[in-house]
């Protein structure tokens, strides 16, 4: 930029062209530093986000694995009781395991 000399009143105070031009320019580079500082906040925000959304999609409470173990000599009619209450409880993670004994029933 070709600096301007030539000198401009305003309210009884001489300005040169250049003062301002060179105030201008400074102002500019404090806004790009501001826009900088602005910018590489909001990129710590969104990293931060991000890793505690992956946190909490990782460690959600999940059921555990639960075994149930069952041993069953002669009682048939026992057993199907116990069949049938286990298929009305809201826990699904569950192996069930069925000892038997040799019944006669």
């Amino acid at each position: 930029m070709a600096k301007i000399t030539k000198k401009v009143k305003m309210t009884k105070k001489e300005i040169k062209h250049d003062d301002i031009q060179d105030k201008i320019v400074d102002s500019l580079g404090l806004m790009k530093q501001y826009a900088k500082h602005i910018i590489i906040g909001a990129l710590i925000i969104f990293v931060i986000v991000v890793m505690v959304n992956s946190y909490v999609k990782n460690n959600r409470k999940k059921e555990k694995s639960v075994s149930i173990i069952i041993s069953v000599y002669n009682g048939g009619k026992v057993f199907q009781e116990c069949l049938e209450s286990l298929s009305k409880i809201d826990y699904k993670n569950f192996e069930l395991v069925i000892v038997n004994d040799n019944s006669t029933d």
